[in-house]
């Protein structure tokens, strides 16, 4: 789903880069931690990737991600990171909460 949204960006579609980018966060962390989207909240997702071994750190920054997507869907914010910028933090983020699990 992040690869969609990159995809997005790039054909200049804002609305639906941050609306794919923040389904792409939910569902990774529904579809890693074993949480049912149907039951997801922002306390079932920390409790889950607590529970799995991740840093608070992480999960703490991962939920800074998160606002960050939904509160972008809708203000455009002076002075933040670009788009671009976000995506790669992501990936980065999610690339290193594997590696967190893995260890």
């Amino acid at each position: 789903r992040l690869s969609t949204a990159g995809k997005l960006l790039q054909a200049g579609n804002r609305d639906g880069f941050y609306d794919e980018a923040g389904k792409a966060i939910w569902s990774y962390i529904s579809d890693r931690f074993t949480v049912p989207l149907a039951s997801l909240s922002r306390e079932n997702a920390i409790n889950a990737m607590l529970k799995a071994g991740v840093s608070n750190e992480a999960v703490n920054d991962i939920m800074l991600t998160v606002d960050h997507w939904e509160f972008s869907r809708f203000a455009r914010m002076e002075g933040q990171k670009s788009p671009e910028q976000v995506l790669q933090d992501t990936i980065s983020l999610i690339t290193r909460i594997e590696d967190e699990i893995r260890i």
